[in-house]
């Protein structure tokens, strides 16, 4: 028998584990890739739960650049660059406080920061602590977990009463 196809720790072949790669490789592409084709074609993926890759299929990619959460002085940034300009923001809102609250991504407090300039919008306000906290919740809600305000730490108390995340 060839090294190929010695198994492996979980009881399939080297090269069934190949085939299972490839496969992957095929459903993340949509098919783009025909598996023994000679054609070259640059793919870029992203994913936020790494450790759930096959080590067969990340063994395929040629590069992989790793983005860290932000820490709290960047998301305070951040915040600040994903409100809307233009928008009005009550002189009470504190985005430090909000930036330590709670460690969202870039791409989360891009969402969160619309989020909230949507729902000021549709008050006739300007953007608030409740209108922040609200979309920060609604943002950590996205991923299915049964959320409660206490999750929201020092900005629970801005909670609209009866919002729903």
């Amino acid at each position: 028998m060839s090294k190929r196809n010695d198994t492996s720790k979980l009881g399939h072949t080297k090269l069934e584990n190949r085939v299972l790669a490839d496969s992957e490789l095929a459903a993340v592409t949509g098919g783009f890739i025909e598996i023994g084709t000679t054609e070259t074609l640059d793919l870029n993926a992203t994913t936020n739960l790494r450790g759930n890759l096959d080590p067969a299929f990340a063994r395929r990619f040629q590069m992989v650049i790793d983005f860290p959460r932000p820490d709290v002085a960047a998301r305070s940034r951040l915040w600040r660059l994903h409100l809307p300009p233009k928008a009005p923001l009550e002189p009470a809102l504190d985005l430090n406080l909000v930036a330590g609250a709670v460690h969202l991504t870039g791409g989360g407090i891009r969402n969160a920061a619309m989020h909230a300039a949507f729902l000021a919008a549709a008050g006739a306000r300007a953007i608030g602590m409740p209108e922040i906290t609200l979309a920060i919740w609604r943002e950590l809600g996205k991923d299915g977990r049964s959320l409660t305000p206490a999750d929201l730490g020092p900005l629970a108390q801005f909670v609209p009463r009866g919002a729903l995340c």
